[in-house]
C-alpha cells in the first residue's frame, strides 16, 4: 500500500462535507484545509495498493 495526499476544491464548508460524504472520506483522513484564491482547497490521505 501505498499512501499519497490528494486534494479537492470547493467554494463553502457545506461543500466540504457533501464531498467528503461523496468521496467516503473520514474526517480523521484531512490533513489540511487552505483558503486559498476564494476557494478552500481540502488536502487528505489515500491509501492505494
Amino acid at each position: 500500500m501505498f499512501d499519497t495526499l490528494k486534494y479537492f476544491e470547493c467554494k463553502d464548508r457545506d461543500e466540504i462535507n457533501k464531498i467528503l460524504h461523496e468521496k467516503d472520506i473520514w474526517p480523521c483522513e484531512v490533513t489540511a484545509i487552505v483558503w486559498k484564491d476564494n476557494h478552500y482547497e481540502v488536502f487528505y490521505e489515500s491509501f492505494e495498493d
